[in-house]
């Protein structure tokens, strides 16, 4: 019969029996989850340095401008220039225009059409848009209401209609003369037609035309 003996190990052996048994522990635990732990290392490290190309590449100085200060200093001069020289012609432009709130102005500008107009030996036949009998006070709230709902139009000014009969010459110079007058005045509409020769008064040397114009004022 086999006999077991006992023996009592001494603290040195235990203390070498537990230094193996943990070594072969670690040695386990790093061979099961190193590959998986590198792996995660790994991914991280390229999504770190994935960022930082990408913020290299934002921060990356940009390159010197071709053209000298000096040159953009005079093109920017140039500019300013153009600039001014447009405002004043917009200026220009606008003071030729009669102000809203100025209805003598305007009637002025009407009663100046109609002497042009005999002037080149037309005759008015009708005239109408801001008629005389409207309160002219430039100073009274009522003026500038007509003038305002005049130019409540495509055009944006008010308007005025004038048919009138005459000669081929009297009315191209009475359209010539348009822009001669105090303030700006567009011709947005013409229509001209030959008279009815039973209309016509036969002492009239050539051929009388009827002329309707539509005029922004």
């Amino acid at each position: 019969m086999a006999m077991i003996v006992k023996r009592d190990l001494s603290a040195n052996n235990k203390n070498k029996i537990l230094i193996v048994v943990c070594a072969l522990a670690v040695a386990a635990y790093f061979g099961l989850h190193y590959p998986d732990l590198s792996k995660k290392v790994d991914h991280e490290e390229n999504m770190i340095n994935r960022r930082l190309n990408r913020m290299e590449t934002r921060l990356q100085t940009p390159p010197e401008p071709t053209t000298s200060p000096a040159v953009l200093q005079q093109n920017l001069a140039a500019l300013d220039a153009s600039l001014l020289e447009t405002k004043a012609r917009l200026a220009q432009l606008s003071a030729r225009f009669v102000p809203l709130d100025k209805m003598d102005r305007f009637q002025n500008l009407r009663l100046e059409i109609s002497n042009l107009a005999e002037e080149n030996r037309l005759s008015i036949q009708r005239i109408t848009g801001l008629s005389e009998n409207r309160n002219n006070n430039s100073s009274s709230g009522q003026g500038v209401r007509v003038l305002e709902d005049a130019a409540n139009n495509r055009f944006g000014r008010p308007l005025l209609s004038l048919t009138a009969r005459g000669q081929f010459g009297g009315i191209m110079r009475f359209l010539d003369q348009l822009d001669g007058l105090s303030h700006n005045v567009s011709v947005v509409r013409l229509s001209i037609a030959a008279i009815d020769p039973a209309d016509i008064d036969q002492r009239q040397p050539g051929q009388p035309l009827s002329f309707d114009i539509l005029m922004a004022l």
